[in-house]
C-alpha cells in the first residue's frame, strides 16, 4: 500500500523474501490465490510480497505463510531472516552542503558519545555547529534502533516551548488530560533514540527538562547545539572553533564555484587573506564567496579589509569571532540596493520561514519586486529556498535573522512592519475556516503547520495591542486545525487569554472564543466545561441576532451532549442547529448536526437510521470537497456497519477513514478509525491483525493521552475478549505487542492493506 514505490524500487533482484516466497510457492505447486486461502491471507497481499511491494511483512504474516507453504523450521527460518530491516524514525533535514575539515572534530563528538548521553557542541554564531551536528546524527543513526530526530528551536520564544516542540518533531499530541510532559516521558522511556536539539541558547531556562528526558529515559542520547553549555549535571561539552587554514580556503572555493565565479590559480592568495580575515569563519566565508560573480577575490579583499576594520556599536560587547560574523553581515548588507536592505530587515519578522505571498504582504511589494529581491537576496546567500514546490517557502539562518531583527528595530517601520505581519497571518487564521471545515485539503493544513511560529507570533502582537475581536475572528479559523492537529492545550492557552480582558471583547467576540473553547475542551473529555461555554456561547449569539455564530454554538454543543450520553438534550438542540443553518445556509453547522444525529441515533440503539444520517452527511461533505468531515461521517459509519454485521461495507469506510485521518495529520480520528478495524477483524476470525491493531492503538493513547468515545470502548473490549478466545492469549499478546513497536507509517499501510 505504499503509493511512494517506484518501477526501480521494486526489482525483484533487490527483494530475498520476494523471491524466495515465490520459489517456496512455486514448489508447492500453489497459485498466489492458493497460498492465500491457506494462510488466511489476501491474493493481492501474497503479490504485494512477492513482487517487493511490501518490503516489512509482520511476524504474524511471516508465520501464516509457513503455515500455508507447510514450511520446516529450518526454512521457517530461513523465510524470516529475508525480511529487510524496517527502517527506524530517522527525521534528520538534508544537510544543504558538504561537509568539509571536520575530520577531528567528528571524533572528538564521537568520543564524548562514548561517556555521556547529553553532549554540548558549543561555539560562535556561524562556526558550523548545525552542520556539524546533522553530520554527527548521520553517522550514528545505525546505533539508534528508534531513530533520529532533529528538532530546530531559533523560532521559539519561550523556554516552556521545547517540550512542545520535542513532542511535535515526535508526532506526539495532547489530546487527553495527560499534560504534555507526561506524555513525552511515557514516550521516551525504554527508546534508545538520539534527540538533536538545535539553537538552544536562547532557552537555557529548559536545560533542567532536558536532564529530566535523560533521567526518565536511561537510553535517550540527546546532542545539543549552542553558544554556551546547559550547565547539567553529566553534561560533556565539545568546542567547535573556526575551519582550519585549508578547509576554509577549499570552502570559499566551493561556494564561490556554486555562484558561477570559479576561483583560480592566481587568486590563491587573496582567497587565503579573504578567509583569515575572516578568522575561517564558515557562515562568514559563504556570504563573502557568494559576492564573487560581483568581486574576484583581490577586489574583495580589499572592500573587505576597511570594511571589517570598523567595529559598529552593536557589535561591541560581542567576542571577537562573533564581532568578525557581524561585521561580514554588515558588509554584505552594505552591498545590497535600498530596496533589497528594506526587504531584508523586514523578513527578519518572521518565525520559522515564510512564503513570498507573506514577504509581498509585510513589503507592501508586487508580484515581480518580491521575486526580483528574493532573487537578489538568495545569491547574496542572506536567505535560503526550501523546496522547489509551486509554493517555496524561504528561511534565515538564526545568525542573519538576530542582525535583520536588529536593524529592522532600529528603523523608523519596525512597528508597522510588525503589524503587516500580524494582519496577514490573522487574515490566514480566518480565512482558515472556510479552507478547512467546507473545502478542507491536507495541503494547507500543512500549510498552517509550517507557518505555526508565524501564528504564535502573530497572535501575540495582537493580544499586546489589545485586539481581542481579531484574535476571536482568528480562533474561529484555527479551532479546526487546533483539533485536526492535536493543538488543543495551545489553543484553550490563547483562547484563555483572549478572553482574560472582557474590557476590550465585544459580546459576539466573546461568543466566538467560548465557542473555540467548546471545540477544544470535547476531545480532551471535559464535556461538562465544554457545554457551559458553548450554552454560554448560544445565549449570547441569540441575543445579538447572530445566526451563524449560533449555528456553530448549537452544533457543537449538540455533538458535546450526544457525547455525554444526554440524548433528549442533543435532539433538541440538532433540531435548532439544522432549522437555523438550512435557513442561513450555514453548511459545517449542518454537516456537524447530521453527524451529531448519527451519534444519537446509535446511542440509542437505531443503527438503521444512524446509517442514513451519516451517509448523508458524507455525501453533503464530498459536494463541498470538506474531507475532513468526510473521514468523520465514514469513520462513525463504518462502525454502524460493523454493528449490523455488514463487514465488507466496514471496512471499506474505515480504511478511506484511515486514509484520510493520516493525510490530515489528525491522530483522534485515526485512532478510532483504527479501533474500529480491529474491532472488524477481531469480530471476522483475524485476531492476529486485531491484536497488532490495537497495539498501535495503545501506543497512540500513549503518545497522546487521547480518549476513546465510551460506547467504542465497551465495544471493542467485548471484540478483543472475542479475538483473544480465538488466538490463545500468547499470541494474542505477541500481536499486540508487535503492534505497539510499529512506526505510524507502518500501522497505516497495515490499515489499509
Amino acid at each position: 500500500m505504499d503509493a511512494g514505490h517506484t518501477l526501480s524500487s521494486v526489482r525483484v533482484d533487490e527483494q530475498p523474501f520476494g523471491q524466495r516466497l515465490r520459489a517456496l510457492r512455486e514448489r508447492a505447486g500453489l497459485t498466489q490465490e492458493e497460498l492465500a486461502e491457506r494462510a488466511g491471507l489476501s491474493a493481492n497481499a501474497i503479490s504485494s510480497l512477492e513482487r517487493g511491494a511490501r518490503k516489512h511483512p509482520y511476524p504474524h504474516t511471516i508465520r501464516q505463510l509457513a503455515d500455508g507453504l507447510g514450511l520446516s523450521s529450518a526454512e521457517r527460518a530461513a523465510l524470516a531472516a529475508d525480511v529487510r530491516p524496517r527502517r527506524v524514525r530517522t527525521v534528520l533535514p538534508a544537510a544543504p552542503t558538504p561537509l568539509l575539515g571536520r575530520v577531528d572534530e567528528l571524533t572528538a563528538l564521537a568520543e564524548a558519545f562514548g561517556v555521556a548521553r547529553l553532549v554540548t557542541l558549543i561555539g560562535p554564531g556561524g562556526v558550523g555547529k548545525t552542520r556539524l551536528a546533522l553530520a554527527m546524527a548521520e553517522r550514528l543513526g545505525g546505533d539508534f534502533p528508534d531513530g533520529a530526530v532533529f528538532v530546530a528551536l531559533a523560532s521559539l520564544s519561550e523556554p516552556e516551548q521545547v517540550l512542545t516542540a520535542i513532542a511535535d518533531a515526535l508526532g506526539l499530541r495532547e489530546l487527553g488530560t495527560r499534560p504534555l510532559r507526561e506524555i513525552l516521558h511515557s514516550y521516551l522511556r525504554g527508546r534508545r533514540m538520539l534527540l538533536v536539539l538545535d539553537n538552544f541558547e536562547h532557552l537555557t531556562a529548559a536545560a533542567a527538562d532536558i536532564a529530566e528526558l535523560l533521567a526518565v529515559a536511561p537510553r535517550l542520547t540527546v546532542l545539543v547545539t549552542s553558544r554556551s553549555p546547559l550547565h547539567v549535571r553529566a553534561e560533556q561539552v565539545v568546542a567547535l572553533a573556526p575551519l582550519a587554514a585549508d578547509a576554509a580556503v577549499q570552502l570559499f572555493c566551493d561556494r564561490a564555484s556554486q555562484a558561477a565565479a570559479p576561483v583560480s590559480a592566481e587568486d590563491a592568495g587573496a582567497v587565503a587573506a579573504i578567509c583569515d580575515r575572516l578568522d575561517n569563519l564558515p557562515l562568514a566565508i559563504e556570504l563573502a564567496a557568494a559576492r564573487g560573480r560581483v568581486l574576484p577575490p583581490a577586489a574583495l579583499l580589499a572592500r573587505l579589509d576597511p570594511t571589517l576594520s570598523i567595529l559598529d556599536t552593536a557589535a561591541h560587547d560581542l567576542p571577537e569571532r562573533q564581532q568578525t560574523l557581524r561585521r561580514t553581515v554588515e558588509w554584505s548588507h552594505a552591498l545590497l540596493g535600498s530596496a533589497e536592505q528594506a526587504m531584508f530587515r523586514g523578513l527578519g519578522v518572521f518565525s520559522g520561514g515564510w512564503t513570498l505571498d507573506a514577504a509581498r504582504a509585510i513589503g507592501e511589494q508586487h508580484d515581480a519586486g518580491v521575486v526580483a529581491l528574493h532573487a537578489g537576496l538568495t545569491d547574496a546567500s542572506l536567505i535560503s529556498r526550501d523546496g522547489n514546490g509551486a509554493s517555496p517557502r524561504f528561511h534565515m539562518l538564526e545568525t542573519i535573522r538576530a542582525y535583520a531583527v536588529d536593524r529592522l528595530d532600529s528603523g523608523p517601520d519596525a512597528a508597522a512592519v510588525r503589524d503587516r505581519h500580524a494582519d496577514y497571518y490573522q487574515t490566514l487564521a480566518v480565512s482558515a475556516s472556510n479552507s478547512l471545515w467546507t473545502h478542507a485539503h491536507p495541503e494547507f493544513v500543512e500549510d498552517l503547520h509550517r507557518d505555526h511560529d508565524n501564528l504564535r507570533t502573530a497572535w501575540v502582537r495582537l493580544l499586546a495591542g489589545g485586539h481581542r475581536d481579531r484574535l476571536a475572528d482568528a480562533a474561529t479559523g484555527l479551532m479546526g486545525w487546533w483539533l485536526m492537529r492535536g493543538h488543543l492545550v495551545e489553543g484553550e492557552t490563547w483562547v484563555g487569554e483572549a478572553l482574560a480582558d472582557s474590557g476590550s471583547l465585544s459580546p459576539l467576540g466573546r461568543a466566538k472564543l467560548l465557542i473555540a473553547a467548546g471545540t477544544v475542551l470535547l476531545p480532551r473529555g471535559r464535556h461538562d466545561e465544554a457545554a457551559d461555554r458553548l450554552a454560554e456561547a448560544a445565549g449570547i449569539a441569540r441575543a445579538a441576532g447572530d445566526w451563524s455564530t449560533l449555528c456553530w454554538a448549537l452544533g457543537i454543543w449538540c455533538n458535546v451532549e450526544a457525547y455525554r450520553g444526554r440524548l433528549e438534550p442533543a435532539m433538541q438542540l440538532a433540531d435548532e442547529a439544522e432549522l437555523l443553518s438550512n435557513a442561513h445556509a450555514e453548511v459545517q453547522p449542518a454537516l456537524l448536526v447530521t453527524i451529531s444525529r448519527g451519534l444519537v441515533a446509535i446511542a440509542d440503539g437505531r443503527l438503521l437510521d444512524a446509517a442514513g444520517y451519516l451517509d448523508d452527511a458524507a455525501v453533503r461533505a464530498r459536494e463541498h470537497g470538506a474531507l475532513w468531515t468526510v473521514a468523520v461521517a465514514l469513520g462513525t459509519n463504518g462502525r454502524v456497519a460493523l454493528l449490523l454485521d455488514d463487514s465488507a461495507r466496514a471496512g471499506a469506510m474505515l480504511r478511506e477513514s484511515v486514509l484520510l485521518f493520516s493525510r490530515f495529520g489528525d491522530t483522534w480520528g485515526l485512532m478510532h478509525s483504527l479501533v474500529h478495524l480491529a474491532d472488524t477483524a477481531a469480530l471476522h476470525a483475524d485476531p492476529r491483525r486485531a491484536a497488532t491493531l490495537y497495539g498501535a492503538v495503545d501506543t497512540l493513547i500513549e503518545q497522546t493521552g487521547a480518549l476513546i468515545f465510551p460506547a467504542w470502548q465497551q465495544r471493542s473490549n467485548h471484540a478483543q475478549a472475542v479475538a483473544i478466545g480465538e488466538a490463545g492469549l500468547e499470541a494474542f499478546g505477541e500481536s499486540r505487542s508487535n503492534g505497539r513497536q510499529l512506526h505510524i507509517n507502518d500501522v497505516i499501510a497495515l490499515a489499509l492493506d
